[in-house]
C-alpha cells in the first residue's frame, strides 16, 4: 500500500497543532520559541513517517505486539485514555441530562468565570474543552502525536504556564478564536454532538471524533456506522466544514456500488 499510494493530506494531530500554534502566535507572541515554515513540516513529516511507516515497511514484523515491548507500552496508554475518555463522556452526559444542558463554569479567576458563563453553551464547552485537552497534551503526554512533540518545540511551555497559568487560560477563555481552528473546532462539536446521542457511551468515541474531522479537509467522509453519521451531521451545524458525511449500507452486496450510489456526483 505504501508503495502504490500517497496521503496526500496531512496527519490531522499536524493540522491541529498547526491552529493552535498559529492562533497562540497571533495574541501571545512572547511565548513562541520558533516559527515554522515550508521546510518544518517536511521535517515533522519526515520524522513520523520514518518512525512508523518506514519501520514496517523495512520489516513488517515490527508492528507485531507481540514482539515489540515499546508498542505494548504505546497501546497500554492509549487504551488507557480510551477507557478513561468513555467513563468521562458518561459523567458528562448525566450533568447534562440532570441540569438540562444548563452548565457552569468554574474558574479561581472570577473575571474568568464570569466571561464563560456569559458565553452560549457550545462556545463554553468548546473553551473549557479545548484549555482541558492541550493543557493534558502539553504537560501529560501519553503517546506520540504532534500537539505533544511538536508543539513544545514552537512554543516556550515556561512561558506559556508561568504566572501559574493564569495567562494560558486567559488565552483559551477571551483570545481564542474557534474560527481560526476550524479542526480543533469540529472536533470539540463531535465531543458535544456525541454526549447528546442516544446510544450509549463507547470507547470508539475518541477514535469516532478523529475520524470526523476529516470533513475539514475531504469532501466527503463515508461511514457504515449510523452512531458517526449522525454525530457529523449535529457537529457540522455547530462547525461547519465542507466535507459531506454519507452513511453506507453495510449489508450492501457490492462497497462499489454503494459508494457508487451515495457518493455526491463531482
Amino acid at each position: 500500500m505504501l508503495r502504490l499510494a500517497a496521503w496526500a493530506k496531512p496527519p490531522m494531530d499536524l493540522v491541529a497543532a498547526i491552529e493552535v500554534f498559529n492562533e497562540a502566535a497571533r495574541h501571545q507572541p512572547s511565548w513562541v520559541r520558533q516559527y515554522m515554515g515550508q521546510q518544518d513540516r517536511k521535517r515533522y513529516l519526515r520524522f513520523r513517517f520514518d518512525n512508523t511507516w518506514a519501520v514496517v515497511e523495512k520489516d513488517p514484523t515490527a508492528a507485531a505486539i507481540e514482539s515489540s515491548p515499546a508498542l505494548q507500552g504505546q497501546l497500554s496508554a492509549i487504551d488507557e485514555v480510551l477507557t478513561q475518555n468513555k467513563g468521562l463522556q458518561k459523567e458528562r452526559r448525566e450533568i447534562r441530562r440532570v441540569t438540562g444542558n444548563k452548565v457552569r463554569a468554574n474558574a479561581t479567576d472570577p473575571v474568568l468565570e464570569q466571561a464563560l458563563n456569559a458565553l452560549p453553551p457550545q462556545e463554553l464547552y468548546w473553551r473549557v474543552q479545548m484549555y482541558q485537552d492541550y493543557t493534558l497534551l502539553l504537560l501529560d503526554r501519553k503517546s506520540p502525536s504532534a500537539e505533544s512533540d511538536w508543539l513544545p518545540v514552537l512554543l516556550d511551555l515556561d512561558r506559556v504556564f508561568a504566572n501559574d497559568g493564569r495567562d494560558w487560560q486567559r488565552f483559551w477563555v477571551l483570545q481564542a478564536d474557534p474560527t481560526r481552528m476550524p479542526a480543533n473546532y469540529l472536533y470539540v462539536a463531535g465531543l458535544y454532538c456525541q454526549e447528546e446521542e442516544p446510544k450509549p457511551a463507547d470507547r470508539g468515541s475518541s477514535v469516532d471524533r478523529i475520524h470526523l474531522c476529516y470533513l475539514h479537509q475531504c469532501d466527503a467522509v463515508v461511514t457504515t456506522d449510523g452512531g458517526l453519521f449522525m454525530t457529523m451531521v449535529c457537529a457540522l451545524k455547530i462547525a461547519p466544514s465542507k466535507g459531506v458525511p454519507i452513511l453506507l449500507n453495510r449489508s450492501a452486496t457490492s462497497a462499489l456500488a454503494e459508494l457508487q450510489r451515495c457518493m455526491p456526483a463531482v
